[in-house]
């Protein structure tokens, strides 16, 4: 059994004023490389909302939503007609699903609502949204762990769109309770609310948490999902038209981000650089420069992948540096290393090495497309603008960068006519070849 521990004086927090809150994973401004979520939880905010105050009319899309209340009351209001106070004595799931807009208000100007919001994944996209409130009974949770939340509609009770089960309960001073976790690679969570509890050796107190896991010895879930990995592959094209109304949440942004930041390059320097520009008045400056294409404006997100013009020894002595802070090994160590990197560098003429620079930068490209489709998430990479005037725009040629290759991200307008276009690629035959 592999535990991992997050402490609570180690997640993330902001003050916002009327709101406070801690992240246990990365969201909004808070970014862990880290705590990226585990599986399918990826987000569990533990927030404190000062009376009167709240969540606007914000939303969400394709997302499992529960929001347990610990003090006081919460008013939620969504797009679907719901209207309803929730108290600790409730909790509330939503499937985002298609598309969902709710604001979440605290209704006492005197009193401050503290909550736990939780995000799952979903195992299937596009779902019929859904709203549902369900009471907690307080009495079957005591010395024992009482499922509240189950992975199916058969259980009668709350359910989500994953495999997922969540449970709760409150125990005496030295009360123990065993719990299976149901399967290999399956990982348990567990969040002290209030108190301390030990698992093993390990004691864990008010709003530290555990992750518990069975190692995963089979490869069977990879092989599985290579299918869903090609029919999303078949579902991503390169989006002419984008909804400007539709923007990518902070946790898709980041889980992007981290998946771009995982991509393969030559001794894994990553010679580039990524802009992710959403101000409103660049785009707009860089829009004629690239050929007057809307995607420029339109998309949530614009990705310009910039390379270095002319890495140095300085750029190698970097990424030694940061190999051996990562993996805990002493530079010296790493000496053959750097050398091959700085005479590798040394040995190519201004031009080759922009180039090659470039097609590293490329390769991360394709590694933001491929994360996006996987979370159908559009894309269109672009080559149709002018590097010298995005230079220009941006302040590159003074950072020793050039604008390479462009992604636009967000998602595709209902009315794009290329949403139908059957995708045209050669047949394996003509475009591989086997050499036995």
């Amino acid at each position: 059994m592999k535990i991992t521990l997050h402490r609570a004086a180690d997640r993330g927090y902001y003050d916002y004023g009327w709101l406070k809150t801690y992240y246990s994973f990365s969201f909004g401004e808070y970014y862990n490389p880290n705590r990226m979520g585990f599986g399918a939880l990826c987000v569990i905010n533990d927030d404190i909302i000062a009376g009167g105050h709240g969540f606007d009319l914000h939303p969400h899309r394709n997302m499992e939503i529960v929001t347990i209340p610990l003090e006081g009351k919460l008013e939620h209001r969504d797009s679907m007609g719901n209207r309803e106070v929730i108290t600790p004595e409730n909790i509330q799931i939503m499937s985002a699903g298609t598309g969902i807009r709710h604001s979440e208000k605290n209704p006492d100007p005197n009193q401050a609502v503290k909550l736990l919001q939780i995000w799952v994944r979903p195992d299937k996209t596009g779902v019929v949204p859904r709203y549902n409130m369900l009471p907690i009974k307080r009495r079957e949770t005591y010395n024992t762990l009482t499922e509240i939340i189950a992975p199916d509609k058969q259980s009668g009770g709350a359910y989500l769109h994953q495999n997922a089960r969540f449970n709760l309960g409150c125990f005496q001073p030295g009360h123990s309770v065993n719990y299976q976790i149901s399967g290999e690679g399956q990982v348990l969570y567990t969040f002290v609310i209030s108190g301390s509890y030990q698992t093993g050796d390990t004691l864990l107190k008010e709003r530290d948490a555990a992750v518990l896991k069975i190692p995963n010895t089979c490869r069977s879930n990879r092989v599985k999902n290579m299918g869903d990995l090609i029919k999303s592959l078949q579902w991503r094209y390169a989006t002419k038209k984008f909804d400007p109304s539709k923007k990518l949440s902070e946790t898709q942004l980041n889980e992007l981000m981290q998946a771009t930041a995982l991509s393969a390059s030559s001794f894994g320097l990553q010679p580039y650089h990524i802009l992710v520009i959403t101000n409103p008045e660049t785009r707009q400056k860089l829009r004629p420069v690239s050929w007057g294409q809307a995607q420029i404006t339109d998309a949530s997100h614009l990705f310009v992948f910039c390379n270095m013009v002319k890495p140095t020894e300085k750029t190698a002595d970097v990424f030694i540096d940061n190999v051996s802070k990562t993996r805990g090994v002493p530079k010296e160590t790493l000496a053959d290393y750097a050398g091959m990197i700085k005479g590798f560098i040394k040995n190519m003429d201004d031009n080759s090495l922009k180039g090659w620079t470039a097609r590293q930068a490329y390769l991360a490209a394709g590694n933001l497309m491929l994360a996006a489709a996987h979370a159908e998430i559009d894309t269109c990479p672009m080559e149709g603008f002018s590097a010298a005037d995005y230079n220009q725009i941006l302040g590159l040629d003074d950072k020793g960068l050039n604008a390479a290759v462009l992604v636009a991200v967000g998602f595709r307008a209902a009315d794009d006519p290329y949403i139908k276009s059957v995708k045209v690629r050669k047949p394996l035959t003509d475009l591989f070849t086997h050499l036995k």
